[in-house]
């Protein structure tokens, strides 16, 4: 084994973190450094130095070490890092997306902390490791909560472009702790070289070292290697540069015999690792014990404990050093021989294309063909890996650019944004074809280059087949839905059904009508009907997504297509009960839908909170706003933040309110857009109107008049901007333009039928017609808003119209009147928690005589909303399992959660958790 020397304040601190988590506080530790630094040898000492027996004296349980290590040769194998975590998951776990597998590992890490004191979950290279691995391990870092997990990730810089931007953000926050290795110091040299080698070097020898290799541990041990004792000695003998490594690398390989050297080759062709016995049926070395002990001693191989003999080299540089200098002829002879021992297919038709001495036709289309099953089956990543393979085999340059530009879109199907970008200029330099610019448009699309995406998408739909251009139409519909352009959203999403069905590989069966096929991750079904709502046509949307299953759908995709349109149909329209099940169907993160999950999450957080269920749809919010970011789903964070700012508004959690309002606001700015613009001034407003600054409500609000606001955004129910700058103004007298915006508001909800939207209008006209003396007016307007509120349920605004109701009949003298309706306020407000509004509940109860007694409640049973949210789903009879699931929580969290609920409340069952909750 490699000698090692040093470390101890690092080892110090990872010992401090493991202590953490043994105490279920789960700590993300990230080790960064320059390749060779030793940040594997730290990572493996760590987890070498125990199982850890003594953390856990009276159970006798130890730490769980769970290690898994990216490579470049497989960074486009989906899964490949994952699948090394959880090597009994089933298939299905992955087929449903990054949130599912993620969603998975949270599983199978709580399943693991059962038998386990705590879990060490070390992943080594993550820089390298597959994109939906990456996804679905940020998707499960961000919700470690109670857990006893340390989550150690090795990277060479933890903001390297390579790693997913959520795992970038989360390896950034304050709360993880960065070890940034440096190289050995003087006396850590001499230490290395006495261990290693049994060199006694002196001071000025060792420092001479370390300056030379900048401390590298790697390079140190190539040239204590390499290089003679008295030459390093010898102040006027040069050293090889640390660049030479790869002769340094080439010498210790060319002392060893030819056994060994054959073996090592074999080895280095196979990848990192490789089991013992395909390397020597590869190398046909008659000795292999004899060739891997010198190979061993040589420090070119180690072997690696198991049932199955397998070896490795020590760090991917020296596997990297001896590949490179194979020759042509015998680099082609071993990958030819892989090909014919590999069972895997497509490995071997990577060894088979790696073995071609030029262009292959055949090799290329058939690994074409693999691509083409990969995205049949949504492994995007793999189906990209493929046809990149393919592309230097593709003599004829209209295929081989055609290759290319399908597997940049496939890198985008499966999330790789980044990789993707960092092709666009590559594909701007080959021949124009409507399929390049189809990509292009994509890239600018999921860049945030709107104009851009327009014109390229356009250009693709104009000018390429019907396939292609059915594609380029359904992003432009959703583009367009994205900018609030309902007109041109329907449009769009007609043109792209009337080109049918396409035949492409990345097509989703679907069960419904032939109009309405699934593409990647949207369906046409969900934009269409949504580019209807927001142009007002509501009941045509809701017409096209009526016979969508919803129940019985068991997380299928192509079952749930459609779903999430409908339910955001009926959060608009009113009908909030239905509007929960669909988005409550489809928010799960393990239902398949990737990209509408998210969008689900947020919407049923909307509607949690219309209906009073605060508690739900604060913890719903802040889901959202983490799904939306681990997903990229960067259009959707204003809203999500916006959302997320509505219940805290309502508490009177300014604080927390704020930052989220702030968040929307830097979104909008990002993303501009309409929508956001607006989402973002009404979360701002929102706080303003609940802290009582009409003033600052109408400076919020009041630039949307002359802003250019799209589709949607004046609708009722939508974007609910204009209810309270109406009562800003005439709360500070600007009763001209309030009567103006009430006006055209009023009519558009006349238009609409809609419940809420008239009750608000009512509740409006009543404050405006008291504003003016007009008595009789604003009595007969609250009543009207109180008819209008019998056909929905909607606590909030009900206890809006009975506080403006009652505090306008006090004023009239009608005392007992006015106490009737703020009694029922005050218990609607109280029921809610909404701090802010009880406090003037309060004020007009008094000053009509019948004082309440106690403090504005924000809290009835003490609990928090993340522990409301477990202890009712626990309350109807869901498994910790499977609380757990839906939440998207580890097992552990939801088990902490109902450990605080049950000693809060005083209980010890769940039969009384659900009488306590009743």
């Amino acid at each position: 084994m490699t000698a090692f020397v040093g470390r101890r304040h690092e080892l110090a601190l990872l010992e401090a973190a493991l202590e953490h988590a043994c105490q279920g506080r789960p700590r993300i530790v990230v080790v960064d450094g320059p390749p060779g630094i030793g940040k594997s040898s730290l990572t493996r000492r760590f987890l070498d130095r125990g199982r850890f027996p003594d953390r856990f004296p009276d159970s006798g349980r130890a730490a769980c070490p769970l290690r898994a290590s990216g490579d470049a040769a497989e960074s486009t194998l989906e899964y490949g890092v994952l699948t090394q975590l959880m090597p009994q998951a089933r298939p299905v776990t992955y087929e449903r997306g990054p949130l599912a597998a993620g969603s998975a590992l949270l599983d199978h890490l709580g399943s693991l902390q059962d038998g386990a004191g705590a879990v060490v979950m070390v992943v080594d290279d993550a820089h390298w490791a597959d994109a939906p691995s990456l996804a679905a391990l940020t998707f499960a870092l961000r919700r470690l909560r109670a857990d006893r997990v340390l989550a150690v990730v090795v990277v060479e810089h933890p903001g390297d472009a390579r790693l997913p931007e959520g795992l970038r953000r989360l390896l950034a926050d304050d709360s993880t702790l960065r070890l940034k290795l440096r190289g050995l110091t003087t006396s850590e040299v001499r230490d290395l070289a006495g261990r290693r080698n049994g060199l006694r070097l002196s001071a000025v020898t060792a420092e001479r070292l370390r300056v030379h290799t900048q401390g590298s541990p790697l390079h140190i041990g190539a040239l204590l290697e390499e290089v003679a004792p008295e030459a390093l000695e010898n102040a006027h003998s040069p050293l090889p540069a640390p660049r030479s490594y790869i002769s340094l690398v080439q010498t210790r390989l060319g002392r060893c015999g030819q056994a060994a050297r054959d073996l090592v080759q074999a080895a280095c062709v196979l990848g990192l690792s490789s089991t013992l016995a395909t390397a020597v049926e590869l190398s046909q070395v008659p000795a292999p014990l004899p060739a891997l002990e010198e190979a061993v001693g040589a420090g070119l191989l180690e072997e690696i404990p198991g049932p199955a003999r397998t070896i490795a080299f020590p760090h991917p540089l020296l596997r990297a050093a001896v590949y490179q200098r194979l020759g042509a002829a015998q680099r082609a002879r071993l990958h030819a021989g892989a090909a014919v021992l590999e069972t895997d297919r497509a490995v071997s038709l990577r060894h088979r294309g790696a073995a071609a001495a030029g262009p292959d036709e055949e090799i290329a289309r058939e690994l074409e063909l693999l691509a083409a099953g990969e995205a049949r089956a949504g492994r995007w990543n793999s189906a990209a890996g493929h046809l990149f393979a393919a592309v230097p085999l593709t003599a004829v340059t209209a295929p081989r650019e055609r290759r290319a530009c399908t597997a940049v879109e496939y890198q985008l199907l499966g999330g790789n944004v980044t990789q993707a970008k960092g092709l666009a200029e590559t594909l701007e330099s080959m021949e124009r074809t409507p399929l390049r610019q189809y990509v292009l448009g994509r890239i600018a699309l999921a860049t945030g280059r709107r104009e851009s995406a327009q014109r390229l998408l356009v250009q693709a739909w104009q000018e390429g087949r019907p396939d292609l251009g059915r594609r380029a139409a359904e992003q432009l519909a959703w583009l367009c839905l994205a900018q609030s352009q309902g007109a041109q959203t329907v449009e769009w999403a007609r043109r792209a059904i009337a080109l049918g069905p396409s035949p492409g590989p990345h097509d989703l069966p679907s069960p419904g009508p032939r109009d309405f096929p699934a593409d990647g991750p949207h369906g046409l079904r969900d934009v269409l009907a949504l580019g209807h709502g927001i142009s007002g046509r509501f009941a045509e949307g809701l017409d096209l997504v009526a016979g969508t299953p919803g129940e019985g759908a068991d997380g299928r995709p192509e079952l749930l297509d459609g779903l999430v349109a409908r339910g955001v149909l009926r959060l608009w329209t009113d009908d909030l009960d239905g509007a929960r099940r669909d988005l409550g169907a489809a928010a799960s993160a393990r239902s398949g839908l990737v990209h509408l999950g998210p969008m689900a999450t947020t919407y049923l957080a909307e509607a949690e909170y219309r209906s009073g269920r605060w508690e739900e749809a604060l913890a719903r919010s802040e889901q959202a706003v983490s799904l939306a970011a681990d997903s990229g789903q960067r259009w959707l964070l204003c809203l999500a933040h916006t959302v997320a700012a509505y219940p805290l508004a309502g508490r009177g959690d300014w604080q927390a309110a704020t930052a989220h309002a702030d968040a929307a606001a830097r979104w909008a700015r990002e993303l501009g857009e309409p929508g956001n613009v607006a989402c973002a001034a009404l979360a701002r407003a929102t706080i303003q109107h609940a802290r009582g600054n009409h003033r600052d409500v109408v400076a919020s609000l009041t630039p949307l008049l002359n802003a250019e606001r799209g589709d949607g955004v004046d609708e009722p129910g939508v974007v609910r901007w204009r209810e309270p700058l109406v009562e800003a103004l005439v709360r500070t007298g600007a009763l001209a333009e309030a009567r103006a915006l009430l006006d055209e508001y009023e009519a558009v909800a006349e238009l609409r039928d809609r419940s809420s939207a008239l009750a608000s209008a009512a509740r409006l006209r009543g404050l405006l017609a008291a504003e003016e003396g007009r008595r009789a007016e604003a009595e007969a307007s609250f009543d009207t808003a109180l008819i209008h509120l019998k056909r929905i349920d909607q606590p909030l605004e009900e206890a809006r119209v009975r506080l403006e109701y009652g505090a306008f009949l006090r004023r009239g003298g009608a005392r007992r009147l006015a106490a009737g309706h703020l009694g029922a306020a005050h218990d609607i407000l109280d029921r809610l928690g909404a701090a802010p509004y009880l406090v003037r509940c309060r004020q007009e109860l008094a000053a009509c005589g019948s004082g309440t007694t106690g403090t504005p409640r924000t809290d009835p049973l003490g609990l928090t909303p993340q522990e409301y949210a477990v202890a009712g789903l626990a309350a109807s009879g869901l498994t910790n399992r499977q609380v757990a699931r839906d939440l998207v929580l580890s097992v552990k969290t939801v088990e902490y959660h109902l450990g605080h609920v049950f000693t809060k409340l005083g209980i010890t069952s769940r039969v009384q958790l659900a009488r306590r909750l009743a």
